[in-house]
């Protein structure tokens, strides 16, 4: 092995290697230092937190904890405050009244005034909500009345009944939402059911070319498609399952072929189809073997 020593020959070149050499250990040195005083610094507020060595800082510390539980009991004391119940003047109050009422007439203005003379002192967001709805079965007709209390109320008791309407508000949102899901799982269910009866009357009438076509069109769930075919060919339901597969097969590489953009929503029911005839198949395979070893174990034994 050749080491090269020619920077060492060069009197300037050791020069800078050993001036390099002292800094770096003068670098060394500073970091160590550095780790030194940051070791005693922690050491000491440690002691200095000790209450045995600075009760002034445990005194601290306790003052500040009774500071917090204190903030925290006026935060819960304020939660839980009654609110005094404060309107506008009567004058305003009745040009409040009759100025929501033209915008909402099925509100008519001695309604509105009455309604204020409901609202009591302390009443929390629950009673504000079984009071409203007690008078507006409706949820849309209480929010709106809820809406015409908060614009006369006051300081506190305008929060009660905001934090009342947020409520009921999300209240008549999850009821919409519930009764739409309910709706399109009904229609949903209602187009499954006339699918799947169009498709058992061309099984009847036994053109599976048709059929095809028909599956390939119509989302239908793997379920009513075996049931159907089951109901319709019986016996020869192998042979029926075999030759949709195979014609499903073809009409996917046909539609692989071609550039139209309009045939992709085709492309995925064919594709959809083909998955749902292979599993009908796997079941079917599954219990025909099922079948098959119950009868071997069944002749052994006897």
């Amino acid at each position: 092995m050749v080491v090269d020593l020619g920077h060492l020959q060069n009197p300037d070149g050791l020069k800078q290697i050993l001036m390099g050499m002292k800094e770096d250990q003068a670098s060394d040195k500073l970091v160590a230092k550095a780790a030194i005083i940051a070791s005693e610094q922690k050491a000491e507020l440690q002691e200095q937190q000790s209450e045995e060595k600075n009760p002034l800082a445990a005194a601290l510390r306790r003052s500040d904890r009774q500071i917090k539980a204190h903030t925290s009991s006026v935060k819960k004391a304020k939660e839980a405050k009654l609110a005094q119940k404060k309107l506008m003047p009567p004058k305003e109050l009745e040009e409040r009244a009759q100025e929501f009422s033209r915008r909402n007439p099925q509100f008519p203005p001695a309604g509105l005034l009455a309604l204020t003379e409901k609202l009591k002192d302390g009443m929390s967001k629950q009673d504000i909500l079984e009071m409203i709805q007690k008078e507006y079965p409706n949820p849309i007709e209480a929010s709106l009345a809820l809406e015409f209390l908060i614009s006369v109320t006051l300081e506190d008791f305008k929060e009660t009944l905001q934090f009342a309407q947020v409520d009921l508000n999300k209240e008549i949102i999850d009821k919409r939402e519930q009764e739409v899901a309910q709706k399109v799982e009904k229609e949903a269910k209602k187009a499954t059911q006339e699918a799947t009866e169009a498709a058992l009357k061309i099984v009847q009438g036994g053109d599976l070319n048709k059929l095809l076509d028909y599956l390939m069109s119509t989302p239908i769930e793997a379920t009513a498609i075996y049931k159907m075919l089951d109901e319709g060919y019986g016996k020869n339901l192998k042979k029926i399952e075999s030759f949709l597969l195979k014609k499903c097969g073809i009409e996917i590489n046909k539609l692989k072929k071609l550039e139209d953009k309009e045939d992709v929503a085709h492309m995925k029911n064919t594709m959809a189809l083909l998955k749902k005839l292979q599993a009908i198949m796997g079941v079917d395979r599954y219990f025909e073997i099922r079948n098959a070893n119950k009868t071997t174990k069944a002749a052994r034994a006897g």
